[in-house]
């Protein structure tokens, strides 16, 4: 992993430095790594044994980036790159400790330097608030000085029993959920309506951290939200549900029905990465249940992404 953006460092800044920006370099760093990740996904295609055409022109005049066959099945893939991750540090043991809190909800939780005098003080207070909050209450916490050195958002039930802690400002992920949809409506425009469609996000890091995978999900299947108009399922105070911002939202962008992450730096037995398929009220029945196209995204990628919300 930290050879292949070692490398984009260096093939983007080989040229004369002088005569480009810091904005071009980005850029030609971006269209580098989005390279990679198509050749290594090219590969993968070609070890599963698919015939695989290339830019594939769409009935819209835009291109799909790979028309893949396998056997009988053809699936157009589109790729678009997954934003990067957030530049907030990983958590301390002190902060990581408020995992043990025996309650199986995300929380969004960005934090600044601050003395250990400043975490005794308020340690108490961010406790209660993440044993008790309500999915989308927000928190923040000052310094002696009165700057902030701490924000928390409550996001919404995750599977497990303990509080899940996501390293990542409430504004920052509000606008990667908000980069994630346009890159999807993006990648719709290029679907190809004889053939199931998959928009897949590619990385060059091993594992997408938890932050970018929440934004993803988010994007797909709407923010969390508490629902009074149904009942909390068994053991539950509260209902919990989707809102109406949602990618797949009812019959929403009706024909993207897979999603998913691919790494071209992986590692991982199980596969390079993961994916959604869409169901639920309103969808056909056969479409949303299409086997054939989910075992061979689980060839391709590994498992179905297990949610990390509901």
């Amino acid at each position: 992993m930290g050879s292949l953006l070692e490398a984009l460092d260096r093939t983007a800044s080989g040229r004369d430095l002088a005569a480009t920006t810091v904005g071009s370099r980005r850029a030609e760093r971006q269209r580098a790594a989005i390279r990679l990740v198509e050749a290594a996904l090219g590969l993968r295609l070609l070890d599963l044994g698919c015939r695989v055409r290339l830019e594939v022109l769409g009935p819209q005049g835009r291109r799909c980036d790979f028309l893949a066959t396998r056997g009988d099945r053809t699936l157009a893939i589109h790729v678009k790159q997954m934003p990067p991750a957030s530049a907030t540090g990983r958590f301390s043991g002190r902060e990581r400790s408020l995992e043990s809190i025996p309650r199986p909800m995300a929380a969004a939780m960005r934090r600044r330097p601050m003395s250990e005098a400043t975490w005794r003080r308020l340690s108490p207070e961010l406790q209660r608030f993440l044993e008790q909050a309500s999915t989308g209450e927000e928190q923040r916490h000052l310094d002696e000085r009165g700057r902030e050195v701490l924000s928390v958002r409550m996001l919404g039930p995750v599977p497990g029993g303990h509080l899940r802690l996501v390293p990542i400002g409430a504004g920052e992920l509000d606008a990667r959920v908000g980069r994630y949809r346009r890159l999807l409506g993006r990648a719709h425009g290029q679907f190809l309506p004889e053939h199931p469609n998959l928009i897949l996000f590619g990385t060059l890091v091993e594992h997408p951290p938890a932050e970018s995978l929440y934004a993803l999900e988010t994007a797909l299947l709407g923010t969390q939200v508490e629902r009074w108009d149904r009942y909390p399922r068994r053991g539950d105070r509260v209902a919990h549900g989707r809102a109406d911002d949602g990618f797949w939202h009812g019959r929403r962008h009706e024909a993207s029905r897979f999603a998913g992450w691919f790494s071209a730096a992986s590692t991982e037995t199980s596969g390079p990465g993961g994916w959604w398929a869409r169901g639920g009220p309103g969808m056909d029945a056969e479409r949303a249940a299409d086997e054939s196209t989910r075992r061979w995204l689980e060839d391709l990628l590994g498992p179905g992404q297990r949610p990390l919300g509901i």
